[in-house]
């Protein structure tokens, strides 16, 4: 095993965005399509299929700005915990339970972030603290309480 076995957590939150403008539906499964992302999401395409946040990092925008949101107001579709996603490389894979992620970049908060609470775009900038997003190249359907690593491109 290599070094990126060291960065296993597990999946810890599920969602998707039913509509523009409606709030995130949790979710305790998720199925993942290669063409499609995540099925029933509104808006994925084929390139930007999942997006992906750690707790750690939303604990840290929570710290920011002094008090506790929901996850899902971020609006990504997995919560993850134990895996550092800032030091997942481009083009590297995310495992979660049996589905892989290839990451193609970081996910950039966009205005709608600072209309959903104050402050949330900028809170988010820093330590890729707005997850990361990819494609699924193996697919299949995620749980919570499954397992969440890199399989690669950990330094």
């Amino acid at each position: 095993m290599g070094e990126a076995a060291h960065s296993a957590g597990k999946i810890v939150g599920l969602c998707v965005r039913t509509a523009s403008g409606v709030p995130p539906v949790e979710r305790s499964t998720l199925d993942l399509d290669a063409e499609e992302g995540v099925v029933d999401d509104h808006g994925n395409r084929e390139r930007r299929g999942v997006t992906v946040i750690s707790r750690e990092s939303w604990s840290d925008t929570e710290r920011t700005l002094g008090t506790e949101i929901p996850w899902t107001t971020r609006r990504a579709n997995v919560l993850v915990e134990g895996v550092n996603l800032a030091k997942l490389l481009v083009g590297g894979t995310l495992r979660l339970g049996r589905c892989e992620i290839e990451v193609l970049g970081e996910t950039f908060p966009c205005d709608l972030m600072d209309e959903l609470h104050p402050g949330l775009k900028n809170a988010l900038l820093p330590n890729t603290r707005g997850g990361v997003y990819g494609r699924v190249i193996t697919p299949g359907t995620i749980e919570v309480g499954e397992e969440a690593a890199a399989a690669d491109g950990l330094r």
